[in-house]
């Protein structure tokens, strides 16, 4: 489950949540005004997920949730594969 903080607002127009876990963190800005919700997952410094869209932010963590679901079930799929070294 997604427990969001809030962060410093960047705007009137612009509320920042983010969630840290170990080398994950998840940032939401949301604009109430225009129902924009950008939603976006780093790993250490690399983005690996952006999302923008009119939706809510329930509705965009839902969605978020369903991604990283998705994300740990093929993580689990590739640890799995065995690497040989060659010696040649």
């Amino acid at each position: 489950m997604i427990t969001w903080q809030q962060g410093q607002p960047l705007s009137e127009d612009h509320q920042y949540y983010f969630c840290k876990y170990e080398d994950f963190t998840l940032t939401l800005l949301t604009s109430p005004h225009t129902n924009m919700t950008r939603v976006e997952v780093y790993l250490e410094k690399l983005r690996i997920y952006v999302c923008e869209k009119e939706i809510s932010p329930k509705e965009a963590t839902e969605e978020l949730q369903e991604y990283l679901s998705t994300l740990a079930a093929q993580f689990q799929t590739i640890s799995q594969i065995e690497f040989w070294e060659n010696n040649s």
